[in-house]
This record gives structure tokens, C-alpha cells and sequence, in this order.
């Protein structure tokens, strides 16, 4: 406390609160994995960050490419959602909550809470587990709806914007809780009116890894034209 760090001088509530959704804060928690398990997980790692000099193999796996292409996440999304059945057994709190995270590494916190949990957890039992984040949800909605008065060539601009500037640029969805991906779905949502904008900034000084969210967003405008 001395050191004046607001993190130093927290209630007993807000200590709890803090440590309430840590996941590496518990005697209990299961810290390993069958072997099987995790040589599979060490493949699949390495053949999506392309290391292969790091594959330590002793016998020939073969995988489907769809776990590769969809990712782990959606596996376990798929999981959660199978147990919820027996997880009904254990005497649950009345914001108790089961969801898939991520590591720091690949998103952490802000891909969590900003899409894996949602798509596990109903949103009216999250926002009972996570009050906070309700507000921060209201407060992304009313910035959207602010964007959305623009000009669509400055949609366009801003959402542009926010990919290229990345997660700590100015705009960051960080202050919402959020990744950029939500720079990307909001692209996608002003639809097919926007490819000519969205071509311009391809042909501009754009990063490499900025252009290659706009091919993806430009494909998903592709795809919704050939539905209609």
C-alpha cells in the first residue's frame, strides 16, 4: 500500500472479484494433461504457427484438416456444450459459469471474454456472473451506433482504422473488453454497398496483415451476395 498502486489498496470484495475468474489462481485446478493429449495439441501447434523444427514425433498421427482449419476453440466450445447436463449435478452457485478461454499467447482475457464465452454461456446468466462487462457492452453498443451516423465511406475509414492501428493503436476495441475481430464482423455487416470502399484501401499503404482481413471480409461479402 505504501507504494500508492491502486492495486495495493482493494478491498477484501475487490480482491475476491479479481481472483473470482483467474483460472491459475487455484490449489485445485487440473494442470495436466493425459500424454496423448498433449502430443496432440504439440502437433497441431506446431503445424499452425509453421515449426515444424520443433515436431518431436515418434509415431506417424493423422488429423483432419477441419480440426486444424476450425482451431481447438471450437472443440471445446463443442465440449462445454456437452457437459452441460452433468455440470447440472454440481451444486452451482447462481452465477456460476463454465466457458472456454484463451491464453495470453492467442488473445487472452480480451478474445474471452469478447467471444469464446459468449458463444457458451446465455447472455442474461453472464452478465450476472460478470456485471462489468454488461456495462462494457453497453458502452461498445453506444459507440457503434455513433459510427453508424457517419457517412458509409467513414464507416469504412474508422473500422479500417481500428484493424491497421492493431490492439493497442487508438480506437483499440481494448477499452470494451473486445478484440479487433469486432472491426472485422462490423465490416461485414454494412454489406455488399461497401466492397468498392473496402477495394480502395486494398490498393493503399495498408500492412500486409491488414490487407488480409479485408480479402476475409470481402470473401464473407462475396458469400452473403451468392445467398441472397
Amino acid at each position: 500500500m505504501k507504494t500508492g498502486k491502486e492495486i495495493y489498496n482493494q478491498t477484501k470484495e475487490q480482491v475476491y472479484y479479481s481472483c473470482k475468474f483467474s483460472e491459475a489462481d487455484y490449489a485445485f485446478m487440473f494442470g495436466e494433461m493425459p500424454d496423448r493429449l498433449e502430443s496432440y495439441l504439440e502437433i497441431i501447434s506446431c503445424i499452425s504457427q509453421e515449426t515444424p523444427e520443433y515436431l518431436s514425433i515418434e509415431e506417424n498421427y493423422i488429423f483432419e484438416k477441419t480440426i486444424i482449419d476450425s482451431e481447438l476453440f471450437l472443440i471445446a466450445i463443442d465440449v462445454i456444450h456437452r457437459l452441460q447436463s452433468d455440470l447440472k449435478q454440481l451444486n452451482q452457485t447462481e452465477d456460476f459459469i463454465a466457458y472456454v478461454s484463451a491464453a495470453d499467447g492467442v488473445g487472452g482475457d480480451y478474445l474471452t471474454l469478447s467471444q469464446l464465452v459468449r458463444k457458451c454461456v446465455p447472455e442474461d446468466q453472464l452478465y450476472k456472473s460478470m456485471p462489468d462487462l454488461k456495462n462494457k457492452d453497453l458502452e461498445f453498443q453506444a459507440a457503434v451506433v455513433a459510427i453508424q451516423q457517419l457517412p458509409l465511406v467513414q464507416q469504412v475509414q474508422h473500422w479500417v482504422n481500428v484493424i491497421e492501428r492493431g490492439e493497442f493503436g487508438k480506437g483499440s476495441m481494448r477499452s470494451f473488453l473486445r478484440t479487433d475481430y469486432e472491426a472485422y464482423e462490423q465490416l461485414v455487416e454494412l454489406g455488399s454497398q461497401v466492397i468498392p470502399y473496402i477495394q480502395e484501401h486494398l490498393n493503399g499503404d495498408l500492412k500486409n496483415e491488414s490487407k488480409d482481413i479485408l480479402m476475409l471480409v470481402l470473401d464473407d461479402l462475396d458469400e452473403q451476395a451468392d445467398n441472397l
